[in-house]
């Protein structure tokens, strides 16, 4: 078998017989360092089975870009596997960031915040005989089950004064 890892990412993105030898080849050299590293970086905000799944989608998203990774031709085989788990490191970074991209985003207020917005005079136009209001729920009712759950759903990932807001791809697929 190939002797670095830079080798065994380009017989893994080659997909030829070799592909499955070198995978499990990869997987087995890297798996330790990348459990480690998802344990000491990711425990504190993920729950252990989380940090198994991370693992294993880190290995699953580096197989299905072994083709993307470049390292200096010059490298010898320890430097190659610093650069191959800087790459698998970034991986599951980026797998983490999209696990809390599709949360909610939740904010901490505090309690002389919340005393001023408490504070604040009652907004007229919500009023049960306010016109506006009238309007807006004239025009609600227009609207089928579907496109109001559109624009719930808009209205809860919205993030006012943010420019080029976009929903994340999960909620996108669901709605």
């Amino acid at each position: 078998m190939a002797e670095g890892d830079a080798e065994l990412l380009l017989l893994m993105s080659n997909g030829g017989a070799q592909s499955e030898t070198a995978w499990n080849e990869f997987y087995n050299r890297h798996v330790r360092y990348v459990h480690g590293a998802c344990i000491r970086a990711f425990l504190p905000i993920l729950r252990p089975q989380q940090i198994e799944e991370l693992v294993q989608d880190t290995f699953i998203r580096a197989f299905q870009k072994a083709n993307t990774f470049t390292s200096a031709p010059a490298l010898d085989t320890a430097g190659q596997r610093k650069a191959v788990r800087a790459w698998l490191g970034a991986i599951s970074e980026n797998l983490a960031h999209d696990y809390y991209r599709e949360q909610p985003k939740v904010d901490f207020v505090d309690d002389e915040a919340l005393e001023t917005y408490a504070a604040q005079p009652a907004n007229d136009d919500l009023d049960p005989g306010s016109e506006r209001l009238n309007l807006f729920e004239a025009a609600w009712a227009t609207l089928n089950d579907r496109e109001q759950q559109v624009l719930r759903t808009t209205a809860f990932w919205s993030k006012p004064g943010a420019k080029n807001q976009r929903l994340p791809n999960k909620v996108m697929e669901d709605l």
